[in-house]
């Protein structure tokens, strides 16, 4: 399903792209695939994250970025526990049409820890 303005996905009310820095814990940066990737882990409980059923163990946002510097996808990954079992959701948002956003500040630098 394609996703627009006049029909957003129902989890974009609140903003599709997540980042809330005074709840990252951990950030990290690495050179992957002819790109850059920009890893940012959650304090899951936090931002409030859920999965319906079973509890949350953890939540982060991975961007990957051209070589230009150029959003080309996230993923957004809920890691969560149900009856014992370990369950991963994963959800991705491709980036096929630019509009007025030029670039997305790299902001990664500052929490990394020297």
């Amino acid at each position: 399903m394609r996703y627009t303005r006049k029909l957003p996905h129902p989890q974009a009310d609140a903003g599709l792209l997540i980042y809330s820095p005074e709840n990252i814990t951990e950030a990290k940066e690495e050179t992957v695939d002819g790109g850059i990737k920009v890893t940012h882990v959650y304090d899951a409980e936090k931002i409030g994250a859920q999965v319906e059923e079973g509890s949350v163990k953890g939540f982060r946002a991975e961007y990957m970025f051209d070589n230009d510097g150029k959003l080309k996808y996230f993923d957004e990954i809920t890691d969560a526990e149900n009856n014992g079992s370990a369950v991963t959701y994963d959800y991705r948002v491709e980036i096929t049409q630019q509009n007025s956003v030029d670039t997305v500040e790299n902001t990664v630098k500052r929490f990394i820890e020297e």
